[in-house]
């Protein structure tokens, strides 16, 4: 199954790392030239992304790839705060983290990330990694396409009649 040809994806990357940052966006890149990625470097820069979407007319990401150790807070805390904001609680999140312990991944399924991934440690396995990714939320899936805070409410309240 394709995506529409020419349809922008928005993609939120969470994540501290600068080689990884590089790695998935590249990787992300060369999947699909039309994919937006917009990087949050830590937990204050991703609320402060937040916050600037719900001000503006800017679209809001399709998928959240989120890293869990970032250097202000955890990402489990930023997941939390994430699906607590009315505008952004339905947008997929994927952990991609370094964790591997089985009691990261129960707080991250309780706060209902979307999937946990543990990056892999070999490049080749990584940009595998990051295709699947792609492929699923992009090809298989079908997302509703990037749109603004007040675009979206808009739309669900006329599907509802609110």
């Amino acid at each position: 199954m394709e995506r529409e040809a020419n349809i922008a994806i928005q993609v939120l990357l969470i994540e501290d790392d600068l080689h990884d940052t590089g790695f998935i966006v590249s990787n992300l890149k060369e999947i699909d030239s039309n994919c937006k990625v917009d990087i949050a470097g830590s937990g204050k820069a991703a609320i402060e992304y937040f916050e600037k979407l719900k001000g503006n007319d800017l679209p809001i990401p399709q998928l959240i790839i989120l890293d869990l150790t970032l250097p202000d807070m955890s990402g489990l805390e930023l997941l939390e705060h994430i699906k607590a904001q009315n505008g952004f609680k339905l947008i997929p999140v994927i952990i991609l983290t370094e964790s591997r312990k089985k009691e990261d991944v129960l707080k991250a399924e309780a706060l209902y990330a979307n999937s946990f991934i543990c990056k892999p440690l070999q490049d080749d396995n990584f940009k595998e990694a990051i295709k699947i990714i792609y492929d699923f939320w992009f090809r298989l899936i079908r997302l509703p396409p990037a749109q603004s805070v007040s675009d979206l409410a808009r739309e669900k309240a006329s599907i509802s009649g609110v």
